[in-house]
């Protein structure tokens, strides 16, 4: 029997939850209005649970990009429904997506994290974040603590879930560029709508710009390996304790070598390679097998062939890495399954430059007040 068919308007009961758990963003949106006992359930922290953990049929990869014929940045959303094969039927789409928020062709849009279907962006000199469900078009202003005491400073922000309290925290730091200057970090709690400082002295700590990657419920960043040294900072986001840990590999602080933090299978990964590669031909993956455990890093793979062509820049599906490739002036994408070894280009897609965030279509709410997953 079809959803649309159903005459009652009475609350869901086992057999159409589990209907309505396989249908899409779009469609659910749209049952909403039946009445309000469903839009009562769809609405509900319980059912967007549900259906935020749903078994995946498709992958999504949202990539932030510069247009290749203009100025402008586009939002594009890759669509995968199978692993890489040695098929050579391409069956990844692209859509793009028109962002609900204004703006103009001259500010420079960022992505920050994204999380749960839930996009944190920043545009430059705008002095709020904005985050945003592409999925049900809904966005929020997040108006940020005042750091104009700082002067020039270097910001670094992630987006956590707590998954115990079904919220989110947004998580900002704040490093002045002036030496021995004192840095802040500040957390933002959705369902509290408000910011609070963080007695955490990560002042010792100069991170890299790149988004952090979620794992265990922490946030972690790569340190400067110049000024702070070869270091993981993590912060729990529930618990909102800091802690660091070594990175995991032996070449030191030469020049030439560069560390990205990612996450494959459910394990926190670090990516090591050469800017030189007929000097350093490296490319090595390690894996932290046991989390928190210093000696379960792993050097699960070695990729010195790909160093040459292609430069990691995140991981998709949780276990097939992406690189970014150069073709004459643009840049493309390629996908690589270090455990089986197959890779697949991207043709269709064509950039000056991009950022790739792993992205689930989910029914998650910007808005802020009571989310437990019990709530009425």
């Amino acid at each position: 029997m079809r959803v649309e068919m159903l005459p009652s308007c009475s609350l869901p009961g086992e057999l159409i939850e589990s209907v309505l758990l396989k249908l899409p963003v779009k469609s659910l949106l749209r049952f909403k209005a039946v009445c309000k006992p469903w839009y009562d359930f769809i609405s509900s922290p319980y059912f967007i649970n549900l259906h935020l953990r749903r078994p995946l049929t498709t992958n999504n990869l949202l990539i932030l990009s510069d247009n290749f014929a203009d100025d402008d940045s586009d939002f594009n959303l890759l669509t995968q429904n199978y692993p890489i094969s040695d098929s050579a039927r391409d069956d990844i789409s692209c859509s793009q997506i028109s962002p609900p928020f204004p703006f103009g062709p001259e500010d420079e849009m960022q992505i920050l994290d994204s999380r749960n279907g839930l996009v944190c962006l920043s545009i430059r000199n705008h002095s709020n974040i904005i985050l945003w469900n592409p999925a049900t078009k809904k966005f929020r202003f997040l108006g940020l603590p005042d750091c104009r005491s700082f002067g020039t400073s270097f910001t670094y922000a992630g987006l956590g879930y707590v998954e115990a309290t079904n919220d989110y925290k947004l998580v900002r730091m704040v490093h002045p560029v002036k030496p021995r200057s004192i840095g802040f970090l500040w957390v933002y709690t959705l369902s509290a709508d408000s910011w609070k400082q963080l007695d955490i002295d990560f002042n010792k700590f100069v991170f890299q710009p790149r988004p952090p990657v979620f794992v265990n419920g922490c946030l972690h960043w790569l340190t400067n390996r110049h000024i702070s040294g070869n270091l993981i900072g993590a912060l729990n986001v529930a618990e909102e304790v800091a802690s660091c840990m070594p990175v995991p590999d032996s070449y030191g602080y030469r020049s030439e070598i560069v560390r990205q933090l990612t996450v494959i299978r459910g394990s926190l990964s670090v990516v090591v390679f050469s800017t030189s590669h007929l000097k350093f031909p490296v490319m090595e993956i390690w894996l932290m097998t046991e989390y928190g455990v210093q000696g379960s890093w792993s050097n699960q793979f070695k990729l010195e062939a790909l160093s040459a062509i292609a430069r990691p820049i995140g991981s998709w599906k949780d276990g097939e890495l992406i690189f970014r490739y150069d073709e004459g002036a643009s840049k493309k994408i390629m996908f690589y399954d270090p455990f089986t070894k197959r890779k697949k280009y991207f043709t269709k897609f064509q950039s000056f430059s991009f950022q790739t965030f792993n992205y689930i279509e989910s029914l998650e709410s910007v808005e802020t007040g009571r989310r437990l997953l019990n709530a009425d």
